[in-house]
């Protein structure tokens, strides 16, 4: 993946880093390296999305959610 993301996808980053309570920052460095893990620790609100199941499918079904993955696994 290219170091810098689009605007769209700055865009998803905003709204999703906003959303989990994060700066944005951090979760494009934590994308940028692979360590989206590390977003985890100290974040109880995106711990508990993540181990519950029904809310984790609703996230991963949204609109928002089916871009962001479509723009990061888009191959250039």
């Amino acid at each position: 993946m290219k170091n810098e993301f689009t605007p769209e996808q700055k865009q998803m980053l905003a709204a999703a880093a906003e959303k989990l309570g994060i700066p944005q920052a951090k979760l494009e460095e934590s994308i940028r390296n692979g360590n989206v893990g590390a977003l985890l620790q100290g974040n109880a609100r995106l711990a508990a999305l993540l181990s519950d199941k029904k809310m984790l499918e609703q996230l991963m079904n949204s609109p928002q959610a089916r871009a962001l993955m479509t723009a990061l696994f888009k191959k250039n």
